[in-house]
C-alpha cells in the first residue's frame, strides 16, 4: 500500500532583530548591498554613499559631496572594485571606485529615467535599465557604450530589471509595455562575441509575456 506522508513547515516570526548595525539621523536610507566579501556594506542615505564595517557598524568610508539626485539603486561589481548607482529621475548611471568611492565616470546616453543597474558575473561589463525601453551595455573599465539591447516594436516595454546570466553570454530584461492592460514583458537576449565591438542593436532570443494580477 502507498502511504502518503504530510510534511508540515512551521513558519516562526522574528521580531528582535540580532542587533543595531548603524542608525542615521536626518535622511532617508534608499538602498544598500554587500560588498563580495560580506564584511561591508555600501549604504545610500540619501544623497550620500557610505561603507560600513558590517561586524562594528563604523563607517569606514563616506562620499561626503551630495549627489545632485537621491540615489536609489546600487549595484556592486563581483570583484569589489567598481560600484554602480543610480539616482531618482535621471537619465544616467555612475561608477564609483570599490576601494575607494571616488567617482570614475558617468553612463550617458539613455533617453528616459534609469531604473536598473546588475554587471557581469567577470566585473568587465555593466548594465542599465530605463523607461525608455532599452537596456545598455558598458564596459566597466572606461564606460564605453559597447550594445544597445532595444525590445521589438510590437511590445516595447520599459526595462524595470535587468540581470545577467552566471556565465555572461546572456542577458535577462523585464518591465511593463502596456499600461492599460498593465502587461509585462520579459526578454532574453544573446550577447555578440567580445570581437564585436561598437554599440549595437540586438534581437532578443526569445520573449515571453505575462498579464500582471
Amino acid at each position: 500500500h502507498n502511504q502518503h506522508h504530510t510534511h508540515t513547515t512551521h513558519t516562526t516570526t522574528m521580531s528582535s532583530p540580532t542587533r543595531l548595525m548603524r542608525s542615521f539621523w536626518g535622511d532617508m536610507t534608499q538602498t544598500l548591498q554587500f560588498m563580495p566579501d560580506g564584511r561591508r556594506l555600501v549604504v545610500a542615505r540619501n544623497r550620500r554613499l557610505y561603507v560600513i564595517d558590517v561586524r562594528t557598524g563604523t563607517i569606514i568610508l563616506e562620499h561626503k559631496k551630495d549627489y545632485l539626485k537621491a540615489v536609489e539603486r546600487i549595484a556592486v561589481a563581483p570583484d569589489g572594485q567598481q560600484l554602480a548607482t543610480v539616482a531618482w529621475k535621471t537619465n544616467v548611471a555612475r561608477l564609483w571606485n570599490g576601494t575607494t568611492l571616488h567617482f570614475q565616470k558617468v553612463l550617458k546616453g539613455h533617453t528616459d529615467k534609469v531604473v536598473c543597474v546588475a554587471y557581469s558575473a567577470d566585473s568587465k561589463i555593466v548594465a542599465t535599465g530605463s523607461r525608455d525601453t532599452t537596456a545598455r551595455l558598458w564596459r566597466t573599465s572606461d564606460g564605453q557604450l559597447l550594445h544597445i539591447l532595444s525590445t521589438p516594436e510590437h511590445n516595447q516595454a520599459w526595462c524595470e530589471s535587468v540581470w545577467f546570466t552566471p556565465d555572461g553570454r546572456h542577458v535577462l530584461s523585464a518591465g511593463m509595455y502596456d499600461l492599460d492592460n498593465e502587461t509585462c514583458a520579459a526578454f532574453e537576449w544573446s550577447l555578440p562575441s567580445e570581437q564585436e565591438a561598437g554599440a549595437v542593436a540586438a534581437a532578443p532570443a526569445a520573449t515571453a509575456a505575462a498579464v500582471a494580477a
